[in-house]
C-alpha cells in the first residue's frame, strides 16, 4: 500500500476591486479605476470586447508596475458569433538585435542585473498591437472611446494604494528626474 501524502491546498489571495453591475453585464478587475472603466463602457452600449479593452487600458494607468502599455498581455475570448474560443497572444518579444550572450559581462560571466534593469532589459512591447487588433476585429466602439476612461483617470490622477506605493518606494532609487516627477511622492 502506498503511503498517503497530505494534500496541500494553496489559497491564492487576490486583491480585487469590488464588482460593479452594468446595464449589459458585470465588471470585476484588480483595481477600482479599471472596474469603473469597464462599467462605463458597458453603460454606453459597449460589448464584452469593448469592456475588456477599456479594463485593460485602465489597469495600465492604475497598476503601471503590472499592467503596462510597455509590456504584453493575453486575451481569452469567446465570440458568440462563431461559438469558438480564441486566445490572443501579445507578449513582449526580444529585440531583433538580441543575442545569446547579451547578458554576459566582459569577463564572460552572466550579468543577471542587466537582464532586469537598463536598456538591455527592455523587450519590444506588444500590448498596444494586441489591444488594437482586439478592437478592430471584435469591438463595437471606436478605440478612442474605449481609451477615454483611462485617459480621464490618467489626467485626473488616481489614488495611490498600498501596492503601488510599495512598488514606487522600491524603485525610487533607480528613477531618474523625469520618472520622479511623475511617480515620487510630492513629485
Amino acid at each position: 500500500m502506498k503511503p498517503v501524502r497530505p494534500l496541500f491546498l494553496l489559497a491564492l489571495a487576490v486583491i480585487a476591486a469590488p464588482a460593479s453591475a452594468a446595464p449589459a453585464g458585470a465588471c470585476a478587475s484588480a483595481h477600482p479605476v479599471a472596474t469603473q472603466a469597464c462599467a462605463t463602457v458597458l453603460a454606453h452600449g459597449g460589448n464584452a470586447f469593448d469592456a475588456a479593452v477599456a479594463t485593460s487600458v485602465a489597469l495600465n494607468v492604475a497598476e503601471p508596475f503590472g499592467s503596462s502599455l510597455g509590456g504584453g498581455g493575453f486575451f481569452l475570448l469567446h465570440p458568440a458569433a462563431d461559438g469558438g474560443d480564441l486566445f490572443l497572444y501579445g507578449r513582449e518579444r526580444a529585440p531583433m538585435a538580441a543575442s545569446r550572450d547579451m547578458y554576459r559581462g566582459a569577463d564572460g560571466k552572466v550579468a543577471a542585473e542587466s537582464s532586469r534593469n537598463g536598456m538591455r532589459a527592455v523587450a519590444v512591447p506588444h500590448q498596444v498591437a494586441l489591444i488594437t487588433h482586439l478592437t478592430s476585429r471584435y469591438a463595437s466602439k471606436p478605440l478612442a472611446e474605449l481609451l477615454a476612461p483611462a485617459i480621464a483617470a490618467a489626467s485626473e490622477g488616481i489614488t495611490v494604494d498600498s501596492r503601488l506605493a510599495d512598488v514606487i518606494a522600491f524603485n525610487l532609487p533607480r528613477m531618474d528626474a523625469a520618472m520622479r516627477a511623475v511617480f515620487a511622492p510630492r513629485g
